[in-house]
Protein backbone atom coordinates (compact mmCIF):
# COMPACT_ATOMS: atom_id res chain seq x y z
CA UNK A 1 0.00 0.00 0.00
CA UNK A 2 1.21 3.19 -1.15
CA UNK A 3 1.52 6.38 0.95
CA UNK A 4 -0.15 9.71 0.27
CA UNK A 5 1.98 12.90 0.72
CA UNK A 6 0.07 15.56 1.11
CA UNK A 7 -1.39 17.37 -1.62
CA UNK A 8 0.41 19.94 -3.79
CA UNK A 9 -2.59 22.07 -4.91
CA UNK A 10 -6.34 22.81 -3.74
CA UNK A 11 -8.99 21.08 -5.93
CA UNK A 12 -10.81 24.66 -5.44
CA UNK A 13 -10.74 27.21 -7.86
CA UNK A 14 -11.75 31.00 -6.78
CA UNK A 15 -15.01 33.00 -8.15
CA UNK A 16 -13.34 36.01 -8.99
CA UNK A 17 -9.94 36.89 -10.39
CA UNK A 18 -9.48 40.60 -10.55
CA UNK A 19 -12.27 41.22 -13.08
CA UNK A 20 -13.04 37.92 -14.15
CA UNK A 21 -15.91 36.02 -12.51
CA UNK A 22 -16.44 32.47 -12.74
CA UNK A 23 -19.15 29.97 -12.64
CA UNK A 24 -18.60 26.39 -12.22
CA UNK A 25 -18.63 23.80 -14.73
CA UNK A 26 -19.85 20.30 -14.39
CA UNK A 27 -17.47 17.45 -16.03
CA UNK A 28 -19.15 15.12 -18.29
CA UNK A 29 -19.71 11.66 -17.62
CA UNK A 30 -17.14 10.30 -20.51
CA UNK A 31 -14.18 12.07 -18.39
CA UNK A 32 -15.74 10.62 -15.43
CA UNK A 33 -15.87 6.98 -16.56
CA UNK A 34 -11.98 7.50 -18.57
CA UNK A 35 -10.74 8.57 -15.51
CA UNK A 36 -10.44 6.48 -12.44
CA UNK A 37 -13.00 6.37 -10.29
CA UNK A 38 -11.02 8.57 -7.14
CA UNK A 39 -10.05 11.28 -9.54
CA UNK A 40 -11.49 14.89 -8.92
CA UNK A 41 -12.27 17.98 -10.50
CA UNK A 42 -12.66 20.97 -10.10
CA UNK A 43 -14.01 23.52 -13.14
CA UNK A 44 -14.89 26.93 -13.87
CA UNK A 45 -15.35 29.17 -16.54
CA UNK A 46 -14.50 32.91 -16.22
CA UNK A 47 -15.67 35.88 -17.72
CA UNK A 48 -15.30 39.30 -17.98
CA UNK A 49 -17.16 42.68 -18.38
CA UNK A 50 -15.72 42.27 -22.68
CA UNK A 51 -17.64 39.41 -22.73
CA UNK A 52 -14.08 37.02 -22.69
CA UNK A 53 -14.18 33.40 -21.67
CA UNK A 54 -11.29 31.65 -20.27
CA UNK A 55 -11.97 27.95 -18.88
CA UNK A 56 -9.97 26.65 -15.94
CA UNK A 57 -9.55 23.10 -14.68
CA UNK A 58 -7.95 20.65 -11.54
CA UNK A 59 -7.81 17.11 -12.35
CA UNK A 60 -6.57 15.46 -9.54
CA UNK A 61 -5.06 11.68 -10.08
CA UNK A 62 -6.50 9.54 -7.31
CA UNK A 63 -4.38 6.05 -6.90
CA UNK A 64 -4.39 4.26 -9.88
CA UNK A 65 -1.18 6.09 -12.56
CA UNK A 66 -2.94 4.77 -15.50
CA UNK A 67 -6.60 6.05 -15.45
CA UNK A 68 -5.84 9.37 -13.02
CA UNK A 69 -5.04 11.51 -15.58
CA UNK A 70 -2.84 11.08 -19.23
CA UNK A 71 -1.89 13.34 -21.46
CA UNK A 72 -4.10 16.64 -22.08
CA UNK A 73 -3.31 16.02 -25.95
CA UNK A 74 -5.61 13.51 -25.38
CA UNK A 75 -8.60 15.13 -23.62
CA UNK A 76 -7.86 17.92 -26.47
CA UNK A 77 -8.45 15.20 -29.29
CA UNK A 78 -11.48 13.69 -27.65
CA UNK A 79 -12.82 17.13 -27.42
CA UNK A 80 -12.95 17.51 -31.17
CA UNK A 81 -9.71 20.06 -31.11
CA UNK A 82 -6.53 19.57 -34.28
CA UNK A 83 -3.92 19.64 -32.22
CA UNK A 84 -1.82 22.54 -33.28
CA UNK A 85 1.83 24.00 -32.14
CA UNK A 86 3.05 23.55 -28.81
CA UNK A 87 5.79 24.65 -26.84
CA UNK A 88 7.26 24.94 -23.09
CA UNK A 89 7.27 27.73 -21.37
CA UNK A 90 8.65 29.80 -18.13
CA UNK A 91 5.69 32.03 -16.79
CA UNK A 92 6.91 34.71 -14.28
CA UNK A 93 3.82 34.39 -11.23
CA UNK A 94 4.04 36.70 -8.77
CA UNK A 95 6.08 36.11 -5.70
CA UNK A 96 5.60 32.10 -6.68
CA UNK A 97 8.63 32.68 -9.25
CA UNK A 98 8.72 30.58 -12.84
CA UNK A 99 6.10 28.27 -13.66
CA UNK A 100 6.84 25.75 -16.35
CA UNK A 101 3.88 25.21 -18.94
CA UNK A 102 2.94 23.76 -21.79
CA UNK A 103 1.40 26.22 -24.43
CA UNK A 104 -1.03 24.27 -27.09
CA UNK A 105 -2.49 26.45 -30.18
CA UNK A 106 -5.26 24.00 -31.17
CA UNK A 107 -8.51 24.56 -33.40
CA UNK A 108 -11.62 23.01 -34.98
CA UNK A 109 -14.53 23.95 -37.08
CA UNK A 110 -17.76 25.32 -35.13
CA UNK A 111 -20.64 22.61 -35.32
CA UNK A 112 -23.09 24.84 -33.47
CA UNK A 113 -24.93 26.17 -37.12
CA UNK A 114 -23.72 22.94 -39.81
CA UNK A 115 -24.97 26.26 -42.44
CA UNK A 116 -22.56 28.13 -41.30
CA UNK A 117 -19.25 26.02 -40.33
CA UNK A 118 -16.19 28.30 -39.24
CA UNK A 119 -12.90 27.16 -37.71
CA UNK A 120 -12.78 27.68 -33.93
CA UNK A 121 -8.89 28.49 -32.39
CA UNK A 122 -7.95 28.56 -28.90
CA UNK A 123 -4.73 28.71 -26.98
CA UNK A 124 -4.39 25.93 -23.98
CA UNK A 125 -1.72 26.43 -21.00
CA UNK A 126 -1.00 23.42 -19.11
CA UNK A 127 1.33 22.35 -16.14
CA UNK A 128 1.19 19.69 -13.44
CA UNK A 129 1.33 19.74 -9.54
CA UNK A 130 2.48 17.09 -6.87
CA UNK A 131 3.76 17.32 -4.23
CA UNK A 132 7.01 18.46 -4.45
CA UNK A 133 7.51 18.62 -8.16
CA UNK A 134 6.02 21.01 -10.76
CA UNK A 135 6.57 20.12 -14.51
CA UNK A 136 5.09 21.22 -17.86
CA UNK A 137 5.73 17.44 -19.64
CA UNK A 138 3.58 14.75 -19.04
CA UNK A 139 6.33 12.31 -19.85
CA UNK A 140 8.21 13.81 -16.88
CA UNK A 141 5.44 13.66 -14.39
CA UNK A 142 5.46 9.56 -15.43
CA UNK A 143 9.04 9.50 -14.47
CA UNK A 144 9.01 11.11 -11.52
CA UNK A 145 5.50 9.13 -10.46
CA UNK A 146 7.39 5.96 -11.17
CA UNK A 147 10.38 6.92 -9.14
CA UNK A 148 8.18 8.23 -5.95
CA UNK A 149 6.02 4.82 -6.16
CA UNK A 150 9.01 1.92 -6.46
CA UNK A 151 11.94 3.74 -5.10
CA UNK A 152 10.24 6.47 -2.49
CA UNK A 153 6.75 3.92 -1.70
CA UNK A 154 4.63 7.44 -1.95
CA UNK A 155 2.24 8.85 -4.47
CA UNK A 156 1.90 12.55 -4.60
CA UNK A 157 -0.69 12.59 -6.10
CA UNK A 158 -0.68 14.45 -9.26
CA UNK A 159 -2.69 17.23 -10.40
CA UNK A 160 -2.91 18.82 -14.15
CA UNK A 161 -4.04 22.44 -14.24
CA UNK A 162 -5.49 23.75 -17.65
CA UNK A 163 -6.24 27.64 -18.62
CA UNK A 164 -8.05 27.36 -22.25
CA UNK A 165 -9.18 30.78 -24.30
CA UNK A 166 -10.94 31.00 -27.69
CA UNK A 167 -9.16 33.32 -30.19
CA UNK A 168 -12.54 35.71 -30.66
CA UNK A 169 -10.76 38.37 -33.61
CA UNK A 170 -12.97 38.15 -36.15
CA UNK A 171 -15.99 36.44 -34.78
CA UNK A 172 -16.96 38.80 -32.33
CA UNK A 173 -17.13 42.21 -31.96
CA UNK A 174 -14.49 43.19 -29.29
CA UNK A 175 -12.45 39.91 -30.25
CA UNK A 176 -9.22 39.43 -28.71
CA UNK A 177 -5.99 38.05 -31.13
CA UNK A 178 -4.08 35.26 -29.77
CA UNK A 179 -1.78 37.90 -28.05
Amino acid sequence: QLGYQPLGVKLELPEYLGEWYGQDLQVSQKERDTLGTDTEFARKSYTNGRGDTITASIVLAGDDMMTGIHRPERCFNAQGWNLGDHSRRSLHVGDWGRLPVTRMCNNKINEFDPKNPRRIESIAYYWLIGHTDVTASHEARVIQDSRDRLVRGYNQRWAMVTIVAEITEGTSKFGRDER
